[in-house]
């Protein structure tokens, strides 16, 4: 048994030396067992994803501020070969952001308020790119995986010395050490890196880093802010202590900082702007309700008959069809419907969905009604929920 810890520690070591890497402005070290194209492959197939399932903005004015400030952050980003994307999706409730490996960039319509400006919403995507061009979510996965392989290591000698009941009880402390004492702390010392490089990357750009302590306050002022857990049990810092660390920060970041270089517009409100219409939101919500059904069913072969009896199909056909597709119930649901309803053939549904092309976006160019859809996906919510289908109109 001894020799086998010896082989699992000479394991954990040469992983940690082959995969270290340099965080960029930073300069701090860190782990990575994932691999460039692994990383950006992930990335390219999580983006496709949220576009289709997410509703995408039409207004045009807050689109192209979003573009424009986007494309300043990327240049700056030191990621040339990225193929960089910035999408705004319509949801006024997810105040929120997001950037994947390969430079693709999400914002939603509800952080516009916390953002007002140009500069805000500079001060939110180098928030997010960031994240990526650390390679962040690369360093979690590697240290997900390093836990584990501890977790095996200790399981073996704790199996080998001691009763199994006192194994359980070491094996759940140290899980529970494990995310109290690591990964929740590494998520915040995570965030405040973001922090750091973000205001050096808007700063870079042209947009005064001062910004950022104006979001972080417009932050800590939304409803139910004030009943966020305690900082300890968070993988985030407080509001209190990332605006005290962000104006330690400020002063390197302006080093990079010139005035006058970019304006800095407002914002449009929400109430001005110009989201999708009533059938979109009918659809999305009818979706949205079947992957909720589906999730309380758990039973793929369950749901497969009831897509496949609204719409005449074999229910292994609907699984072999949502595989092939990578899509929720609810997709598979509004994919059906649309075939059933329009000339488009399901080879060129898969290849669009692939592409990373929003339903909204094939649902137009398949000329079909959104209504007329939701209408189809209701009825079979109302299968999955055990409901009379409602007649027709």
């Amino acid at each position: 048994m001894t020799g086998m810890r010896l082989a699992l520690v000479a394991v954990v070591v040469a992983l940690i030396a082959g995969a270290c890497a340099i965080v960029p402005y930073t300069g701090r070290r860190q782990l990575s067992m994932v691999s460039a194209s692994d990383e950006l492959r992930q990335g390219e197939h999580l983006y496709a994803i949220a576009r289709r399932r997410s509703r995408i903005s039409h207004d045009t004015v807050t689109s192209n501020i979003l573009q424009d400030v986007g494309r300043r952050i990327a240049t700056v980003s030191g990621q040339p070969q990225w193929r960089w994307e910035f999408t705004l999706f319509d949801d006024d409730e997810q105040v929120n952001a997001w950037a994947l490996p390969g430079g693709k960039v999400g914002i939603y319509t509800g952080i516009l308020p916390v953002a007002k400006d140009e500069a805000g919403l500079a001060s939110v995507i180098g928030h997010e790119v960031a994240h990526a061009i650390a390679h962040h979510g690369a360093e979690r996965a590697s240290q997900g995986q390093l836990v584990s392989i501890l977790g095996m290591g200790l399981a073996v000698a704790a199996g080998s010395t001691t009763s199994g009941a006192t194994s359980d009880l070491l094996m759940q402390a140290y899980g529970l050490g494990a995310h109290m004492g690591v990964m929740l702390p590494f998520g915040r010392a995570q965030e405040s890196e973001a922090d750091e490089i973000g205001l050096i990357l808007m700063a870079k750009a042209g947009y005064d880093p001062h910004a950022a302590i104006g979001i972080w306050q417009r932050m800590s002022q939304l409803k139910g802010a004030q009943a966020a857990p305690p900082e300890f049990l968070s993988t985030h810092p407080s509001h209190g202590t990332r605006i005290r660390r962000i104006e330690a920060t400020l002063p390197r970041a302006l080093e990079f900082y010139e005035p006058g270089r970019v304006s800095n517009r407002k914002l449009p409100s929400l109430k001005q702007l110009r989201g999708g219409d009533a059938g979109e939101e009918a659809l999305l919500d009818a979706v949205v309700k079947i992957d909720r059904l589906a999730a309380k069913s758990g039973s793929k072969e369950t749901i497969a008959t009831e897509i496949g009896r609204a719409f005449d199909i074999q229910p292994e056909s609907v699984l072999r069809f949502s595989s092939q597709a990578s899509l929720s119930p609810g997709e598979a649901t509004l994919a059906f419907a649309l075939l059933r309803s329009t000339k488009i053939s399901p080879e060129r549904l898969v290849d669009d969905l692939r592409r990373g092309s929003s339903w909204w976006g094939i649902i137009r160019q398949a000329g079909a009604s959104p209504r007329r859809l939701a209408g189809d996906l209701e009825r079979v919510s109302s299968r999955l929920a055990g409901q009379r289908p409602r007649a027709a109109r």
